[in-house]
């Protein structure tokens, strides 16, 4: 098996059928890929459209956990029974270019430094870029759009649809379940790096995000956790990390809520949230 694709869900009915119908259609041997959908114990019928996949393309696999685990978790359990050389994770609410899993084979397959690849993402339905390839400044806070038309290095790949080469994932560890979601990918990328290999872009491997623009995508776990995790990403991985702690309650975290609520008005309905994000985020730095 050369590649195994992860689709993790929850509650995404009404994503499934475009997903599912892009990824079945990829340009590449059937046989040389398979599909592990992990469901996080969804309400809707999402469970029953997998199986109408299964009976559709051969390599295809339905998990259905007992509760939602977040994505790191979920994924995890997608990743354990893979059987690919390569593990693709892929969003159920994304929509794959034909070719998309063959440009990131095609490459990863050229350069064996190269740990983890991911490729251009736009909005669904339109032309305005998603993820462009990742840099990741000081205090964690992440630009998305540092190479866009160009291929190269950048620190990180969106989770939303990355392949990561195998052998790396077991030198490295899969994703860290402390995030529950977000960051963990960035999280990924970091650890990867650090043992020596590249992240690379390529903006020839397209993929389409249902999700609002980031101005209009508010909600209260998204606000909590972007917070928190925010936090755990710098103390996880920088080397003074209790000096970058107090730099981050004096400074980062503050100017951080501030740029948000100018950005985005609306989440002043979440600064419960962000001032849970931030107690949080400092009890776990105390005690990690």
């Amino acid at each position: 098996m050369k590649s195994s694709i992860i689709v993790l869900g929850y509650n995404g009915e009404r994503y499934l059928d475009e997903a599912f119908d892009s990824l079945i259609n990829q340009n590449f041997p059937k046989e040389d890929y398979e599909i592990i959908y992990v469901d996080n114990c969804s309400t809707d019928n999402s469970v029953d459209i997998a199986k109408k996949y299964s009976k559709k393309f051969k390599n295809f696999k339905i998990i259905v956990n007992n509760n939602n685990l977040g994505f790191s978790a979920g994924n995890n359990v997608g990743i354990r029974v893979s059987k690919g050389e390569y593990v693709a994770l892929f969003n159920h609410d994304a929509v794959a270019d034909k070719n998309w899993l063959k440009e990131l084979v095609d490459i990863m397959e050229k350069d064996k430094k190269i740990g983890a690849i991911g490729g251009k993402i736009y909005y669904y339905n339109s032309n305005d870029l998603y993820f462009g390839g990742g840099k990741v400044l000081y205090g964690g806070f992440c630009w998305n759009w540092s190479l866009n038309d160009r291929d190269g290095e950048c620190d990180y790949v969106s989770g939303c649809a990355m392949l990561i080469r195998r052998k790396v994932l077991d030198e490295v560890g899969l994703l860290d379940e402390d995030y529950f979601m977000y960051y963990e990918e960035t999280d990924l990328c970091t650890r990867i790096r650090r043992a020596g290999y590249k992240i690379w872009y390529t903006p020839k491997a397209i993929v389409w995000h249902n999700v609002p623009k980031k101005s209009k995508r508010v909600s209260k776990y998204i606000t909590y956790f972007m917070h928190r995790n925010r936090v755990i990403y710098c103390y996880k991985n920088y080397k003074y990390n209790r000096l970058f702690l107090i730099f981050d309650v004096l400074l980062f975290f503050n100017i951080n809520m501030i740029y948000e609520l100018i950005r985005v008005p609306m989440s002043i309905r979440f600064i419960k949230e962000i001032l849970d994000a931030r107690i949080d985020s400092i009890k776990y730095c105390l005690r990690w």
